[in-house]
């Protein structure tokens, strides 16, 4: 991994996702402006815009985010820490709350670690359904919400091969995500291949 010791390094992406992701059931576009508009010596500082689109069903979503990158002369890897606001649209109800992340980076391996802590309003009513009636007038419903969850997650990734000037990176991770009043946890792993072309990988 080189890190392109420049001021004025910025990025402009547009991707789409095809599926259900961890807390999505359906497919989203993402626009994302990222810049590293100045360094002060191995100080790198960097902003990061995120909008989401959901197309057909109305609800959008938000990242705003500030950091920074240290690169140490001394050793071929670089640090770094940044903290979000995440803004979230779903059914008309709006969520929000404050991401904080670590990551190190390196020529051939990477680790990151973000948590999460909502804020304001953490759960929203979104239907009732009335599922069976019973004699005496009793009957079985069911309620459905949408939640806010905190939580955290974390990632080690590897470059595997190098193919045309494009690096290969496998990363496997997992998360951890709990409603305030429950005790139950969301846990799960990913998997993720990316290709990178070019000398600067972040």
């Amino acid at each position: 991994e080189e890190f392109v010791e420049k001021s004025g390094i910025h990025f402009l992406s547009l991707r789409r996702n095809e599926g259900s992701t961890v807390g999505d059931q359906m497919s989203y576009t993402t626009l994302e402006a990222f810049s590293f508009p100045y360094n002060y010596g191995n100080f790198y500082p960097f902003a990061d815009f995120r909008y989401h689109g959901f197309g057909e069903s109305g609800q959008n979503a938000l990242n705003v985010g500030l950091g920074f990158r240290i690169v140490p002369e001394s050793i071929d890897m670089s640090f770094g820490a940044n903290i979000y606001y995440d803004y979230r649209n779903v059914h008309g109800h709006e969520f929000n709350q404050v991401g904080i992340g670590f990551e190190s980076l390196g020529p051939y391996l990477n680790f990151r670690l973000n948590g999460y802590l909502p804020c304001g309003k953490k759960s929203q009513f979104i239907s009732s359904k009335t599922c069976a009636i019973y004699p005496g007038g009793y009957f079985f419903l069911r309620k459905k919400f949408t939640d806010s969850l905190r939580g955290l997650d974390f990632e080690a990734e590897m470059q595997v091969a190098n193919i045309f000037n494009s690096d290969i990176y496998f990363a496997i991770g997992g998360y951890c995500y709990q409603k305030k009043k429950c005790r139950k946890s969301i846990i799960g792993s990913e998997y993720r291949l990316t290709v990178n072309s070019g000398s600067w990988y972040s």
